[in-house]
């Protein structure tokens, strides 16, 4: 099984906890600026997480479980879910894939 977490520069970063294997990243443009950045992550464990921390000295730490998020069968299933996301019609929209962090 296989998720789909997002990160959005200078607000948000959300960090594969325990149980959770990245696998594909991809940066998301629109209009030639990064708005966010889209993980697929691989759950290898029980009790699997994501841990969102807010960018700031004061940023609060949450640990949320994947039961809450989409999941997929495939790679493949979670990257066709990331493209019909990331399209916004006729507008300037660019998704790169980049390396795993």
């Amino acid at each position: 099984m296989y998720v789909l977490i997002t990160s959005k520069p200078n607000e948000y970063q959300a960090i594969p906890g325990e149980g959770l294997s990245p696998v594909k990243q991809f940066d998301y443009f629109f209009f030639n600026k990064k708005r966010s950045v889209f993980t697929i992550a691989e759950v290898t464990g029980p009790g699997a997480r994501v841990v969102i921390q807010e960018v700031g000295e004061n940023g609060t730490r949450n640990s949320i479980p994947v039961k809450f998020f989409e999941s997929f069968e495939s790679v493949q299933a979670a990257e066709k879910e990331l493209a019909s996301l990331a399209q916004a019609g006729a507008m300037d929209t660019e998704l790169v894939e980049s390396e795993v962090a």
